[in-house]
């Protein structure tokens, strides 16, 4: 099993979101992962209804928008399906999904695609 430790950062003042912990299968993919985060209705609602997300770990892997039908998984998320390659030994997986307002997704998804890591 993987642990998931899930953050997300404040949609407003008033917002004060707490971080969560569970369990999913080393089979899971990100894909599912994502799932399971929008199924259990962690990420905030905004008015308007045009939120944009990006789930991050030690690299960006997937940009949510809610006018979206499904997620787009980034390029690290595509070639490394399954939430053990994240976790790595620890069984343990950090994650933070960052809030762009209502910025276009597309934008979004487009800038995070080309982010590139350094290498130590």
């Amino acid at each position: 099993m993987i642990t998931v430790k899930l953050s997300r950062c404040s949609v407003h003042a008033a917002d004060e979101p707490r971080a969560v912990e569970f369990k999913v299968s080393e089979e899971t993919t990100v894909s599912g992962l994502i799932s399971e985060i929008i199924e259990m209705k962690y990420l905030a609602s905004i008015h308007g209804g045009e939120a944009t997300w990006s789930l991050v770990s030690t690299q960006p892997l997937a940009v949510i928008a809610q006018q979206w039908a499904e997620p787009k998984l980034l390029s690290w998320a595509s070639f490394h399906p399954e939430v053990h390659a994240l976790a790595g030994e620890s069984k343990v997986l950090p994650l933070h999904l960052n809030y762009h307002a209502q910025q276009d997704p597309d934008i979004v998804y487009n800038v995070l695609r080309r982010f590139k890591l350094g290498h130590s």
